[in-house]
């Protein structure tokens, strides 16, 4: 999906607009809370009503951007950072792949520190959740000792 085509979707469990990084935590946030719901993309340097704003230095926050991440969600988050344009407009889309875990992040600990996505919004998960994901990621685990890598994750998909 190109940029213009997201824009257009409304934000929910899996897209969320962020007007810049000044509030670094809650794009860190709200990037775990996808991880642990779905599939999904954050958009940086575009506003809630889906102005594109841009960004200054797009580079810089990337770095800025890919380090927060790194070193604020446990376990390690790999997303996906691109850069993006609309007319002069520069954005960076964050491609955030969902796996059970749970992702939490590190200031607040496992318990405390995992977030979900409830439509737009970012709320805690409850201790059901927190377990389910645990028991997601244990079967997968399991699924990727008994078979090899892509036997596995053809079973993880038809499973």
């Amino acid at each position: 999906m190109n940029l213009a085509q997201l824009i257009a979707q409304p934000e929910g469990n899996t897209l969320d607009f962020k007007r810049d990084l000044s509030s670094l935590a809650k794009v860190v946030k709200t990037i775990a809370a996808i991880a642990n719901t779905a599939n999904g993309t954050v958009i940086v340097g575009v506003a809630d009503d889906k102005t594109v704003l841009g960004l200054k230095d797009p580079l810089k926050d990337e770095e800025r951007l890919a380090r927060a991440i790194a070193d604020s969600i446990e376990p390690l988050l790999l997303v996906n950072i691109q850069h993006a344009s609309r007319g002069e407009q520069s954005v960076l889309v964050v491609d955030v792949p969902f796996t059970p875990r749970p992702y939490y992040l590190r200031k607040e600990g496992p318990e405390r520190g995992v977030y979900v996505r409830e439509g737009s919004t970012n709320t805690h998960a409850d201790p059901s959740t927190i377990a389910e994901l645990r028991r997601q990621a244990a079967s997968q685990s399991s699924t990727s000792k008994r078979f090899p890598p892509s036997v596995a994750a053809i079973w993880t998909t038809l499973a």
